[in-house]
């Protein structure tokens, strides 16, 4: 069954709930769609309030070429949907919580419907 959120000023941001595998706390967290970003991306403020694991050091591509980056286990839920997945945590600053990438988008079916200003996830 479909499921649909408003966006409002080019904001697509979707409720994520991310939740430690370890010690299964858990923290509801507003994450923004990148289309762009080969992987998701949580902030070290969010990432520190779950005490996430520590999994390794990465290397990724980005607009600024290949940089390291710490990965961090974690379970995230969209859509009554939990998966595994090792979030990136860069020690910059992000204007959200996190970025929603395509690992995790390619999951799903999307439409952004512009005229309505809204996100609708299928999941196929």
């Amino acid at each position: 069954m479909p499921k649909s959120f408003s966006y409002t000023d080019s904001s697509l941001l979707v409720p994520i709930v991310v939740r430690n595998p370890t010690t299964r706390k858990k923290k509801s967290l507003n994450f923004y769609i990148d289309s762009g970003a080969s992987k998701s991306v949580i902030l070290r403020k969010a990432r520190d309030e779950l005490d996430l694991p520590f999994w390794d050091v990465v290397s990724v591509s980005t607009g600024a070429g290949r940089v390291s980056m710490p990965a961090f286990r974690a379970q995230l839920t969209l859509l009554d949907k939990t998966s595994d997945i090792l979030l990136l945590s860069p020690e910059t600053f992000l204007p959200y919580y996190g970025l929603l990438g395509r690992d995790i988008l390619d999951r799903y079916k999307i439409c952004l419907d512009g005229k309505n200003r809204k996100i609708v996830f299928y999941d196929p």
